[in-house]
């Protein structure tokens, strides 16, 4: 049985819906975003360094840098993308 995972934090997008609907990607593109790991329950830090728990601390990405650095990663991380 697949897991199902939603969105942890209002607003955001998970890679996971991107990556079957592209054409969401579009409402996307252009705004700044942090990165959050479902599987480390953290944020990405600046320039993919590490994880913070810390929202203060948390990397803040291009939409497109961040779907960049990210794309690799399997549903199993959860990553979603919270717009600020």
């Amino acid at each position: 049985m697949k897991a199902i995972y939603t969105p942890r934090h209002r607003g955001a997008i998970l890679l996971k819906k991107l990556k079957r609907w592209p054409s969401v990607r579009q409402y996307w593109v252009g705004r700044v975003v942090m990165i959050w790991s479902g599987e480390w329950d953290a944020w990405w830090k600046q320039d993919a360094c590490g994880y913070t728990t810390d929202s203060r601390l948390a990397g803040r990405f291009m939409f497109e840098e961040a779907e960049r650095i990210s794309h690799h990663a399997g549903n199993e991380k959860q990553i979603e993308y919270v717009p600020i």
